[in-house]
């Protein structure tokens, strides 16, 4: 049996964006998002903490990141910046 190069026995599931997705089983897990210090990545990291979990946030934008942090904890989110 040979197997061609690049090709994969992984499948793909369509996402339905008009589903509600439930982040309850986050609250106390830990989440690590990465460019996160401003727009999608900044939007998904408060979307995490907001639903409990323990959010680390990382960017190349250093002063930017701790910013969102301290506006993060300042709501009282469990973010921290690495």
């Amino acid at each position: 049996m040979s197997t061609q190069a690049g090709s994969s026995s992984l499948k793909s599931t369509p996402i339905d964006f008009g589903n509600h997705v439930d982040l309850s089983n986050l609250k106390g897990r830990s989440a690590l998002v990465t460019g996160a210090a401003r727009g999608i990545g900044l939007a998904c990291a408060t979307r995490l903490a907001e639903a409990g979990a323990i959010v680390t946030i990382s960017d190349v934008r250093v002063e930017a990141g701790q910013a969102a942090v301290r506006e993060l904890t300042s709501k009282g989110l469990r973010v921290q910046f690495a």
